[in-house]
């Protein structure tokens, strides 16, 4: 039992791979798998290899009907490619034959053939027995086509560059992505983009143009953030030396645009910046000074939702248009965990270390109502995850192999999986923590290998550490074999009593007067949160 409790306390900081100090090590099972994914040169051979021409689809519909694919799940995030310059790219890259000894039309075909590996990437499911991620030929051949890195910088070769390092991480390979995201930074900062045209060079630029300047620059800025904060690695440019103003509303426009969703995900890629800061020593450099910095964020997220528009709140009716609510909204859920899980793993380890009488105790004992508050905030994020994503699942609107959502996922699997091994069984968490099994289940029976091994892993914990809970795989038929939507992309189906009440969505579980108080200084109690996150960083 020991063991399968050391291994528990493993999850937490899984993805960083290390054990924290004192944690007996557990049988031979670990979250933190090796990727099972061939080596990249297999995919991607020298450009000296590149036959007379590059496979793009038959026609510019075809290729259309991919953007569209996947537009839907990351275009509304990022702006790499709106729907105007797709058609501009097409027009140029269909217009004339490739020149393999012209960057110009090597970046071009480049960018093209990226933005149709995430098309399939997001749009094709596949078997366990596939070799090949969705969308790797046409990645394959992109990354043969771009330009050497000394070449002339430009916006294009900017924004080719992130969505090459993005679907290097969808792949997991995550230095690579790591590397290719920070080239895509400095090639932005070496232009400029990190900064407002000054007002001489203005009159060169429509607003159209300087406007499209931001939001790329901004798009940049939140991907390099997110990449870099969930690998451990330190940013690489930080928020004072940057200038440049958020993203806004064109004339053109309408009220609520792509640039109101960009500006409120930047925000959140912003404080996950400084959340990030939480788990460095030279930070939280006092049990005091980390109680502000987590009742400083809470306080940010608390009121970075409140200002949220209503399009971008959650609204299972209009799954079939956009995913774009349910992206920003699981950046926003995550960035709770983050800020809060520090907090709550205490409690878990304390609470794991005592006996079974200890655990059966209301977690509630000896904290302030404020501090509960915000301990079941973060409960609360990790089950509105879940349910988003099982939602989001019933209408295929789920990235089976995307780094974002299985990140997501998860995450809230592993947090619901502590605190119903932790505290007294509650069916509403166990309920959350069986739909998160399921969910990743499902994506692993889709052609997920990453997923189907850590599902494997979590299930495994669950049985043991969990037993009122039931998978429904475990009685209806082999373990994890959760069948696929049965339901075409975008359409909405499910009972009436599964669809999401507004005031679910839209609850703040923190206390009338916000967040004040629920940080309250103790010093026993943050002198353990201090000490555990020490301990974890060594």
């Amino acid at each position: 039992m020991k063991q399968l409790l050391g291994s528990l306390m493993l999850l937490a900081d899984a993805q960083r791979g290390g054990r924290a100090p004192g944690t007996p090590p557990g049988p031979d099972i670990s979250i933190d798998l090796p990727p099972q994914t061939p080596s990249l040169s297999s995919i991607v051979p020298s450009r000296t290899k590149i036959g007379p021409s590059v496979s793009l689809p038959a026609t510019k519909q075809a290729a259309r009907l991919l953007f569209n694919d996947q537009y839907s799940y990351i275009g509304t995030i990022f702006a790499f490619a709106d729907r105007t310059r797709f058609e501009q790219l097409l027009d140029e890259v269909y217009s004339r034959r490739l020149d393999i000894t012209d960057s110009a039309s090597c970046l071009a075909h480049a960018k093209l053939l990226v933005i149709m590996a995430f098309g399939q990437f997001y749009s094709v499911n596949q078997g366990l027995g596939s070799v090949s991620m969705p969308g790797s030929e046409y990645f394959a051949a992109a990354v043969q086509l771009l330009p050497e890195i000394h070449g002339p910088p430009s916006i294009r070769f900017v924004e080719t560059l992130c969505l090459v390092g993005y679907f290097m991480q969808n792949l997991t390979y995550r230095a690579a992505a790591f590397a290719y995201v920070g080239l895509a930074v400095r090639m932005a900062i070496s232009l400029g983009m990190h900064e407002e045209v000054p007002e001489p060079d203005r009159a060169a630029l429509t607003g159209e143009e300087l406007e499209y300047r931001r939001r790329v620059w901004w798009s940049v800025y939140s991907m390099d953030r997110i990449l870099t904060v969930k690998s451990g690695n330190p940013v690489m440019i930080h928020d004072d030396d940057i200038s440049m103003a958020m993203p806004s509303r064109l004339p053109s426009e309408p009220e609520y645009c792509p640039a109101v969703t960009l500006a409120f995900y930047t925000e959140l890629s912003r404080i996950l910046g400084d959340i990030a800061r939480l788990y460095a020593p030279r930070s939280s450099s006092s049990p005091q000074k980390l109680q502000e910095a987590m009742h400083d964020l809470a306080g940010r997220l608390q009121r970075w939702h409140d200002a949220l528009p209503q399009q971008l709140r959650f609204d299972y009716e209009r799954m079939h248009d956009t995913r774009e609510s349910v992206s920003t909204l699981l950046h926003y859920y995550q960035c709770i965990n983050m800020t809060v899980r520090p907090f709550v793993y205490t409690l878990v380890r304390r609470r794991l270390q005592g006996s079974a009488e200890d655990r059966a105790r209301d977690w509630r004992e000896g904290l302030p109502a404020a501090t509960q508050d915000i301990v079941v905030w973060c409960i609360d994020a990790a089950r509105k995850t879940i349910r988003m994503m099982k939602l989001a699942n019933k209408t295929r609107l789920v990235a089976n192999y995307g780094y974002m959502d299985t990140e997501h996922a998860l995450s809230a699997a592993i947090l619901l999986l502590m605190v119903c091994a932790a505290f007294p069984s509650d069916p509403d968490n166990t309920a959350s923590l069986r739909d998160a099994l399921a969910l990743l289940a499902s994506m692993g029976d889709r052609g997920n290998r990453h997923i189907a091994e850590r599902f494997q892993v979590l299930r495994q914990l669950a049985a043991e550490l969990v037993p009122d809970l039931v998978l429904e795989a475990d009685s209806e038929a082999e373990p994890g074999a959760v069948p696929p939507p049965a339901v075409a992309p975008g359409v909405v189906d499910g009972p009436p009593e599964e669809q999401p009440m507004e005031r679910f969505w839209d609850q703040v579980v923190v206390g009338a007067e916000g967040v004040d108080g629920a940080f309250e200084y103790n010093q026993c109690l943050w002198d353990c949160v201090y000490d555990d996150m020490m301990q974890d960083m060594e």
